[in-house]
């Protein structure tokens, strides 16, 4: 079973406020809405390192310009359709 936009929204976003490193890797059904919670969240000041490859449903935040404006601590982000 993969993860879900649900678990994003409503278990990592608000409960995980420190978050700095999250892999997203390779899970296909994750999609804008995962990403627009955590960038809602106390976690977006806080992520360093967003792993979004192979996440194709993801269209915010294709470069690492555009994902430093909702996770401004971001310096690694790997993704690739």
């Amino acid at each position: 079973m993969a993860l879900t936009d649900r678990a994003i929204v409503e278990g990592v976003a608000p409960n995980i406020p420190g978050l700095t490193l999250l892999s997203l890797f390779g899970i296909v059904t994750i999609t804008d809405s995962a990403i627009k919670a955590l960038a809602g969240s106390q976690c977006s000041q806080t992520i360093e390192t967003l792993d979004i490859n192979g996440c194709r449903e993801v269209t915010v935040g294709r470069s690492l310009e555009e994902m430093r404006l909702l996770f401004p601590r971001v310096s690694v982000l790997i993704y690739h359709s």
